[in-house]
């Protein structure tokens, strides 16, 4: 507590400093990573954001896109304070004393909802809509991807069952019981990969027998230059699923369990729907 109050103190000090434009209403909304950039700005108008992220550059496709010339700040209990917050939005950023040092100075916190499944992602929407006052954007971000579902779902009934393989920079894949599972069998496919959890690239299994169709996400990274050793570069790789058709999507559409997921889904059914 008293490391709080030290920070709080200090921060006070700067309290005649001057502030970035005024929002409106008062409202001085601010969140501090990635998943949380996306909701933000996704969910309300920019002139009720005081800041973003410095992640926001990390996410070409959608936040940086958005955020414009809103100022970006880093997670540091001291900086955001700093910009005299109404509410703070994270997910995992700002560190294990965040969340108290807000409190301690008044600062409402909204901290998102892990969502491991298309419920759980309908929930976080939903919630996330009372806590931003932004109630009417999310009930139709919900029923776009109601609706989304409902297409890929009736799509992935028709024509014969097919096999994907997930495949990602890390030289990892996922198998039962994850999103990205859910998300093959709404398209139609299930997954090459058959055991629960993540796991390394099943090559030997690749050489044996090929997936009818490839899914590769996250490779529009910057972060992709540390995996080119990785098994997804790998020669025998390639080899073995030469001729395979292959979908790439977005790695900032799965990456945080929102409304975006839709989005990569409509490709993998699009993909599905060439082959039928």
């Amino acid at each position: 507590m008293r490391g709080v109050a030290a920070i709080i103190s200090a921060v006070a000090l700067q309290a005649c400093a001057p502030l970035p434009p005024a929002v409106d209403d008062g409202e001085r909304i601010v969140s501090i990573d990635y998943c949380a950039d996306q909701m933000l700005l996704g969910m309300v108008q920019t002139n009720r954001i005081a800041a973003v992220s410095k992640d926001v550059a990390s996410d070409p496709d959608f936040s940086l896109k958005r955020a414009g010339s809103i100022p970006r700040v880093r997670p540091e209990i001291e900086a955001v304070l700093a910009l005299r917050p109404t509410l703070v939005v994270r997910s995992y950023g700002g560190g294990p004393r965040f969340a108290e040092a807000m409190e301690s100075a008044g600062v409402r916190v909204f901290t998102l909802p892990y969502a491991a499944s298309f419920a759980d992602i309908d929930a976080s929407l939903a919630e996330a809509g009372r806590a931003l006052d932004a109630e009417q954007r999310a009930t139709t971000l919900r029923r776009e991807l109601q609706e989304t579902l409902t297409e890929a779902r009736q799509l992935g009934a028709r024509g014969a069952p097919a096999k994907a393989l997930y495949v990602t920079p890390g030289d990892v894949t996922t198998g039962p019981g994850s999103l990205i599972a859910d998300l093959l069998a709404l398209a139609g496919y299930t997954s090459v990969e058959t055991q629960p959890g993540w796991h390394r690239l099943p090559l030997e299994q690749l050489t044996r027998t090929k997936p009818d169709i490839i899914v590769r996400a996250f490779f529009e990274s910057p972060n992709h230059r540390q995996d080119r050793w990785s098994s997804a570069e790998h020669r025998a790789l390639a080899e073995a699923v030469r001729d395979v058709p292959q979908v790439t999507v977005s790695g900032s559409e799965l990456a945080c369990g929102n409304w975006r997921v839709g989005h990569a889904l409509q490709r993998i059914a699009t993909a599905r729907k060439d082959r039928l």
